[in-house]
């Protein structure tokens, strides 16, 4: 049986099917949880042939300058999310996440985006959008009729069908007043690269542009503020139900774009009063 698992890379992270069970992939010793596109790309850069790697990532030391005189650093890949956004913010400590968070709740221009989609793959299309603004209000939110089949997987997820969508516009119908909503704000969503680059490609698939935003990921400001190691300074993401229920939030009821885009919500303020507000009550 076919099992789900996330790319862990910042190129893609996909979600994609594995065909061999749990077991016989420990078995085999392969342990990378990167889905194939990524994997090649990465060790194509290499000049090597996707070996074992542990846990599916490349050390640091491997993209370091050789020894050989004359040989020239290599550089680390552009992360696809980087190519599709006006900017994406990374943090490298928990504190960071802590003064974003300030810095958010004192401007208020952002906005929470969430989508459902046909699948993963490369030609996988938007078939639901929902954009919730800072202060909690729906700014937009809409099914599509996509051009590609529904997947079995991606329904096993968010329950949408044909069935659902058939009567629904499709994406050129929505894209001015979606883009008109998401532009001069701030796009945060959880695993928000992945909800960035389906929009993007859907709009291509009717030669169209899709604006260059500011965004930034809750799943991976959550796991830096949360699941930080401090030998390692490595997070562990989760799924958003994970979160909610780490921090007390209640959980989406079902896995649609405005319930899990609410839950996003309702998380990042959950983040905002536990580590921004409380401590200025504080005097910290």
């Amino acid at each position: 049986m076919p099992y789900l698992e996330m790319c862990v890379c910042e190129v893609c992270l996909q979600v994609f099917a594995r065909k061999a069970t749990h077991n016989e992939r420990s078995r085999t010793g392969d342990r990378m949880n990167l889905c194939q596109g990524c994997r090649d790309q990465r060790y194509s850069l290499l000049g090597q042939s996707s070996p074992i790697e542990h846990r599916g990532r490349i050390s640091d030391e491997r993209w370091k300058e050789q020894s050989v005189p004359g040989v020239q650093r290599a550089r680390r890949p552009q992360a696809k999310i980087d190519g599709l956004t006006a900017s994406y913010r990374r943090w490298h400590h928990p504190q960071e996440v802590v003064m974003w968070l300030g810095e958010i709740n004192a401007a208020k221009n952002w906005v929470i985006l969430d989508t459902e989609t046909t699948g993963s793959r490369t030609f996988s299309e938007v078939i639901e959008v929902t954009v919730i603004s800072a202060h909690g209000q729906v700014l937009f939110s809409s099914l599509v009729n996509p051009t590609t089949e529904i997947e079995p997987l991606a329904t096993a997820v968010h329950g949408l069908t044909r069935r659902h969508v058939k009567k629904a516009p499709r994406y050129p119908e929505i894209h001015q007043q979606l883009c008109a909503v998401l532009r001069n704000s701030l796009v945060i969503g959880y695993h928000v690269c992945f909800d960035i680059r389906l929009l993007a490609q859907t709009a291509r698939c009717y030669q169209l542009d899709f604006p260059f935003l500011d965004v930034a990921c809750l799943m991976y400001s959550y796991a830096k503020l949360r699941r930080c190691q401090r030998e390692t300074q490595r997070s562990a993401i989760c799924r958003l139900e994970v979160a909610c229920s780490e921090m007390g939030v209640q959980q989406p009821w079902q896995h649609r774009a405005q319930t899990d885009a609410e839950a996003a919500h309702a998380l990042l303020q959950r983040m905002i009063e536990t580590y921004v507000l409380s401590n200025q009550r504080d005097g910290v």
